[in-house]
This record gives structure tokens, C-alpha cells and sequence, in this order.
């Protein structure tokens, strides 16, 4: 079974999994007001830094370009957090840095060359940018994965092909 879920309900789920990093009494806890116990639920709008890495091998199409910008634009609208975008093809071909005065985002993606997923995540550890969470926008058209790193990864897969990754989670655009 292959239960088909708004990849932007994913994405929002996967960012606000990461932003859990507080306590609050308002509101509390719905797990246990049933039984009558009132405890405080996870709550907070601080998300820490956001890493964001476009597959720019050629396979993105504009149109899924434009409808993540708009999603991440979201996001960091709600969020106060800074948001790192990388440009890869099979090696790094930008860095953009955004936050919420830059809104709404538009990506520029730079490259066209073949796919390799690996210098994204050395560029993330070489340059120290300790992300909460990182999301990749790609087809998943590549066999060439690094080890899996210490924070979580969601996948948004552009087209139709039926390919997994050794780690983290996928959200297909469709």
C-alpha cells in the first residue's frame, strides 16, 4: 500500500518535528486530558537553522521549483530561522543564505551537470552549519548516498520514479 499524502503536509510535519524543542502549559498535552491529567505539550516557533539542498542536475522543472520556494517561504514566515540553500549538481555550485527579510524566496538555481548527493552533506559539515534539519529537493535519480548524518533528512521527490534512499524520509511532489 502506497498511501498518498500532500508532500506539503510532510514537509511541515518534518520542520515542525525538528522545531519541538520547548514545553508550554497552554495548550496542554491532549494525550492525557482524557484522563483527566493536565500536563504541558511540546511547543516552540524557534526552529534553529534550516539547510536546504536543490538537486540542480537539470531534473527540477521550474514549476516544482516555484512550488517549494513558496512552501519553504511559508515556513520561514512562521519561523524565525535562518535558512541555508545549496546548489548541487555532482559538486557544489552555490550558497545562498536567507532569513525572514527576504521573503518571499526566489531560488536561483545554479548547475546542470550529473548528480551526486554526498558534497551537499560534506558541505554542511566542512563549513560547520550544524542544521536542525535538512531537506533535499531531487528526483532521487542517484546512487551515490553518504553515510547518514545526525540530523534528519526529508527527501521532496520531483517525477515518478519508484526509488528509495538508504536514510530519512521522502515527500513526492506530484
Amino acid at each position: 500500500l502506497h498511501p498518498k499524502i500532500d508532500w506539503r503536509v510532510l514537509l511541515r510535519h518534518f520542520v515542525e518535528q525538528a522545531a519541538r524543542n520547548d514545553y508550554a502549559w497552554l495548550p496542554p498535552s491532549r494525550r492525557y486530558v482524557s484522563q483527566g491529567v493536565c500536563l504541558p505539550s511540546l511547543y516552540s516557533k524557534e526552529l534553529g537553522r534550516i539547510v536546504i539542498a536543490i538537486d540542480t542536475s537539470g531534473s527540477i522543472d521550474v514549476a516544482a521549483l516555484d512550488q517549494f520556494s513558496a512552501e519553504v517561504s511559508s515556513l520561514l514566515e512562521e519561523y524565525d530561522t535562518v535558512i541555508d540553500v545549496v546548489y548541487c549538481d555532482a559538486q557544489i555550485q552555490g550558497h545562498e543564505q536567507f532569513d525572514r527579510q527576504d521573503l518571499p524566496l526566489k531560488l536561483k538555481p545554479i548547475g546542470g551537470g550529473g548528480t551526486d548527493f554526498r558534497p551537499v552533506f560534506d558541505y554542511v559539515q566542512k563549513h560547520g552549519l550544524f542544521p536542525r534539519c535538512l531537506v533535499y529537493l531531487t528526483d532521487l535519480e542517484c546512487s551515490m548516498y553518504p553515510p547518514a548524518p545526525d540530523y534528519p533528512v526529508l527527501w521532496v521527490q520531483t517525477g515518478d520514479y519508484d526509488v528509495s534512499a538508504p536514510f530519512g524520509e521522502i515527500a513526492k511532489i506530484r
